[in-house]
């Protein structure tokens, strides 16, 4: 992911220089707090959440060291 705005956020290639953030895992759900989903990833520096549109989940990002 890019390090833009969430409404202007997109997916690249983690080898892409404009890519700062590594999805690390997705977790489906509307009702678990974003740091109790990504738990099971500890390497965890961020969280993207999307709700609405039928589409609830959780992101859990790293950032990527250059």
């Amino acid at each position: 992911m890019n390090d833009a705005p969430a409404a202007v956020a997109r997916t690249t290639d983690c080898d892409n220089d404009r890519a700062t953030w590594k999805i690390i895992g997705r977790v489906e759900s509307d009702d678990v707090p974003a740091e109790e989903a990504c738990a099971a990833y500890p390497q965890t520096t961020m969280t993207f959440e999307r709700k609405g549109r039928g589409e609830d989940f959780i992101l859990c990002l790293t950032e990527i060291q250059r």
